[in-house]
């Protein structure tokens, strides 16, 4: 997985990110080679940044007289709305925010524009391995 992604999503979020693995690295990698880097890197700045976010990290607790009945209590935890592995609800439907990034993308000088918006993700790291580091999108 690229570090950018990591980076993105901790510039947004405390909690690190969880991956589903080798699985979604592929899909990653596909989506990278299909639309490039700083598409996709954009994309997922806008996926992560978005307001109200389309990932739920906490339970949701529950009230009503229908809980209490089922449950035995009025409170409750729903973890069913809860989003467990984030960058897999991205790949599983991106195209809006990959339209969105693409959509910025035209006109003159954008791309410069996009590539200073998530700069901070690709900056030189000092305590990863160096083939991990990218110093800019391609």
């Amino acid at each position: 997985m690229r570090l950018w992604v990591h980076r993105i999503w901790r510039y947004t979020n405390e909690t690190p990110l969880r991956t589903c693995g080798p699985k979604e690295d592929k899909k990653f990698e596909a989506l990278v080679s299909k639309e490039g880097e700083l598409i996709v890197a954009y994309a997922w700045n806008a996926y992560v940044s978005a307001d109200p976010p389309p990932y739920v990290l906490d339970s949701v607790t529950r009230r009503g007289d229908a809980e209490l009945k089922k449950y035995g209590h009025e409170h409750w935890e729903d973890t069913s709305v809860r989003t467990f592995f984030p960058l897999s609800a991205f790949l599983h439907d991106p195209s809006s925010y990959l339209i969105e990034a693409k959509l910025f993308a035209e006109g003159p000088n954008r791309e410069e524009v996009m590539r200073k918006s998530i700069a901070f993700a690709f900056e030189p790291s000092k305590t990863v391995p160096s083939a991990w580091n990218v110093t800019s999108p391609k």
